[in-house]
């Protein structure tokens, strides 16, 4: 199953999706693809790697990093860290009415 597979209908699950989040979407996918492959490497590898003259950290350590802080911040943006959820949750129960026992045997 990829990224996407995976991702997209937990997103329409809990979260109001649009084509105009695709790339948003793709990015995310494709932060967590790269991530994948650099921990490949790093695996493979080791986190340091002999060059001609010395032994120099894994440029693969910084690509995983990189694309790990590019996924936090994507993630946030779609709803998909529990900070974001959280924010979510607030900003909606603020939304909400306050119970009027007044209004509510009105409307009944």
């Amino acid at each position: 199953m990829t990224e996407w597979q995976r991702i997209v209908p937990l997103l329409k699950k809990d979260i109001p999706v649009s084509e105009l989040d695709a790339a948003l979407i793709a990015s995310h996918c494709q932060a967590y693809s790269d991530i994948q492959k650099a921990a490949e490497l790093v695996q493979e590898q080791g986190m340091m790697v002999d060059t001609a003259d010395s032994v120099k950290a894994n440029p693969a350590v910084k690509m995983k990093l990189d694309a790990t802080n590019q996924m936090i911040r994507i993630d946030d943006l779609l709803g998909l860290s529990v900070y974001s959820r959280a924010k979510l949750a607030v900003k909606n129960e603020t939304k909400k009415k306050p119970d009027d026992p007044f209004a509510d045997l009105m409307s009944s």
